[in-house]
């Protein structure tokens, strides 16, 4: 006999692979705005929840790197001039320049406090290494790191942690010209390694992380609220700052949370994220496969900077290829590993209107949809067996 549902699936497949190729075919044409970004990766090793790098050298680490790319960038911009004047070319030189340095989650082992009235304070080494890179250009600086609720226990004193203030896993943004920080803080938490449930009711749970994690418990974090995306400055036409989805660490994989911020004009996802735990594992690479599926959920580019992790620059149809310069825009190592210190200047194609794709118009309906008709189905066919069961035992009896 016919087997119509076999043939029906073929028939899915087949369509959505021709629908990928004219997407894919399409995208050149796509109205977008360069944004060019510096992506620094150090790659610092950890154990659990602690790094194994000291604070000094991690300042360190993040100031050579970056001033290093930033030096190679100018002294490529340079060499490029000298031979458009002995080429004797008219048209404008094409530099490359950073409007983002992005680092990444957790990237400075300091703590950002906010007080009443917007105050903002941060360490003096903190300080200082930000001074020195935003120094070198007009560039946004983003990074990951905490930011602690807090208090001045006497008007001229500095800011402190206030006692049972909330605590959050942040992404921080200083812009070009700026000197107040924005933040994103981190919404959805993972479950005994941000946040432990009922920890104040149960010891155990306590002891449990203390032996695993191998230091002491110092509270959960709390989860963030904001509803609007990020609006940051960019190169955008018109000079409008870039609408940004900001994510934290495994934020990239929960699609439904990041809706929101799609229906609201986000343009781009932004990912900061550190997956040291995962060591020499499959497991980081499969956290970057998560975020290629979000760009191609909801139509945007995504630009995603890690420590131990996957630094690249994904386009709208989930891959690192740049179809416009068919670069490939992901660090890796002489070897091929993303395990690696270093750095990658890129650009991203930022649509200056993307579509509203059906996912982020209507979420999960359709999963839940066929899980409706799957399950409507099975019932049916259970139905469907004992109703000739019985006929069948009453036929027998007869």
């Amino acid at each position: 006999r016919a087997h119509w549902d076999f043939g029906c699936a073929m028939l899915v497949l087949a369509g959505c692979f021709v629908y990928g190729v004219w997407k894919l075919h399409g995208e050149s044409e796509e109205p977008s705005a360069p944004l060019n970004v510096l992506l620094v990766q150090l790659n610092i090793p950890q154990e659990a929840s602690q790094r194994l790098w000291s604070a000094e050298d991690i300042y360190r680490g993040y100031e050579e790197e970056t001033l290093e790319a930033l030096e190679s960038l100018s002294l490529a911009n340079e060499q490029r001039g000298q031979d458009a004047m002995k080429a004797g070319a008219l048209d404008p030189v094409s530099l490359d320049v950073p409007d983002w340095i992005v680092w990444p989650e957790s990237a400075l082992p300091d703590v950002l406090y906010y007080g009443e009235k917007n105050e903002q304070e941060l360490g003096r080494s903190s300080l200082s290494l930000i001074e020195e890179i935003k120094s070198r250009g007009e560039f946004s600086l983003l990074f990951g790191m905490l930011e602690y609720e807090a208090e001045r226990v006497v008007p001229s004193a500095p800011l402190t942690r206030k006692e049972r203030g909330k605590a959050f896993n942040s992404l921080v943004v200083l812009p070009g010209g700026e000197s107040v920080f924005r933040t994103y803080r981190k919404q959805h938490l993972v479950l005994f390694g941000e946040t432990i449930p009922y920890v104040e009711q149960l010891g155990v749970l306590r002891w449990l992380w203390e032996k695993s994690a191998g230091t002491e418990y110092g509270g959960s974090f709390s989860a963030g609220d904001q509803q609007e995306p990020m609006r940051l400055p960019s190169p955008l036409a018109g000079g409008e700052e870039v609408s940004v989805i900001p994510t934290i660490c495994f934020e990239d994989t929960v699609a439904r949370k990041m809706r929101k911020f799609v229906k609201r004009g986000g343009q781009l996802i932004l990912n900061i994220t550190n997956d040291g735990w995962f060591k020499n594992s499959e497991a980081a690479a499969q956290h970057f496969a998560n975020a290629k599926f979000r760009s191609i959920e909801f139509r945007r580019p995504t630009i995603r900077s890690a420590n131990t992790g996957v630094s690249a620059v994904i386009n709208s149809h989930g891959t690192v290829l740049d179809l416009k310069t068919m670069k490939r825009r992901i660090l890796l190592n002489e070897s091929g590993s993303h395990l690696s210190r270093g750095w990658l200047y890129s650009t991203a194609h930022v649509p200056l209107a993307g579509p509203l794709t059906p996912y982020a118009r209507f979420g999960d309906w359709f999963a839940a949809l066929a899980l409706l008709i799957a399950g409507g189905w099975w019932l049916a066919g259970r139905t469907s067996q004992r109703e000739k069961e019985d006929q069948r035992q009453l036929n027998d009896v007869r």
